[in-house]
């Protein structure tokens, strides 16, 4: 955090997910050109590779105070630029003012240096998916899924849990192979579309009956671009064993046109519910594709 801060970018940064992970892993990062003395130290030290010669949490704490605080002046502190004459600036300022400057740097990481969205959850994993070109957030026993190139050729990855309650999916529709020209011109109107077909329709493969209740968001934002999200709760049309149900769907278009849609789905009463909804928030919030 206080690297990015300090030097404006991220150590570890780079032009994709899986070139990042590898940084991550291997890189010996560059040494902070613009902080000194005990941040300098404290920075260097917590980017060690090796767990056994990074500082302690006390040792972090220490340096981190003396970065706050620097030693009083032995002799007249200069007035500061926009100060009035005869303002000088006495030792408990300076200390304030250095503090401040410890704070606003980890704020301003968190703000403008975030290569993901913040830290997992215990209990989850990040995992990189080639086929469709992004990488997704899963807790760590869900069990993925793909098509059988035999007899499907789709772009598409869902994560399971066990019970078969909740599931996390992504499917990519290329602008490339789309030869039937289906992509909608933007993730609201694909969302849109999609909206009219559960209204109209329903959806065969979710056993979902026409006319479910939806939640419509076309102003939603992905990385700072137009994204869209629909929230569907319905009963199963299974006559014998009806189950309520409900998913959320995030929509996102690149530039080059490929379209996005990443599905969770849970069940919307019971036990399942408020987990399927955390495991949706999260999944949706470090959803990282390789290409915007």
């Amino acid at each position: 955090m206080l690297y990015a801060a300090t030097e404006g970018v991220s150590p570890f940064r780079r032009s994709n997910t899986p070139a990042t992970l590898q940084s991550v892993l291997n890189a010996t990062p560059a040494a902070p050109a613009s902080a000194s003395g005990p941040l300098a130290e404290v920075i260097t030290g917590l980017l060690q590779k090796e767990p056994g010669r990074r500082p302690t949490a006390a040792q972090v704490r220490a340096l981190l105070e003396k970065a706050a605080a620097p030693p009083a002046p032995t002799q007249a502190v200069r007035r500061a630029e926009g100060l009035p004459k005869g303002v000088r600036l006495g030792r408990r300022t300076l200390i304030g003012l250095g503090a401040a400057v410890v704070a606003a740097a980890v704020a301003a990481y968190l703000v403008i240096a975030d290569p993901f969205a913040g830290p997992l959850p215990d209990g989850w994993r990040t995992v990189h998916e080639k086929d469709v070109a992004a990488s997704l957030a899963v807790p760590d026993e869900y069990q993925p899924r793909y098509p059988d190139r035999k007899t499907d050729d789709a772009h598409w990855v869902t994560y399971t849990d066990w019970s078969g309650s909740i599931w996390i999916g992504l499917r990519l529709d290329r602008r490339a192979e789309d030869t039937t020209d289906s992509i909608a011109d933007s993730a609201a109107a694909e969302m849109y579309e999609d909206n009219k077909q559960f209204k109209d329709n329903g959806e065969y493969d979710l056993q979902m009956p026409e006319n479910p209740r939806t939640k419509t968001d076309g102003g939603a934002t992905y990385q700072g671009k137009p994204a869209a999200r629909n929230t569907i709760t319905y009963t199963t049309d299974d006559t014998q064993d009806p189950r309520p149900r409900e998913m959320q769907i995030f929509y996102y278009k690149t530039s080059k046109g490929d379209m996005y849609k990443l599905q969770i789905s849970y069940p919307w009463k019971g036990d399942f519910a408020a987990r399927g909804r955390e495991v949706a928030k999260t999944a949706i919030a470090h959803l990282d594709v390789d290409a915007l």
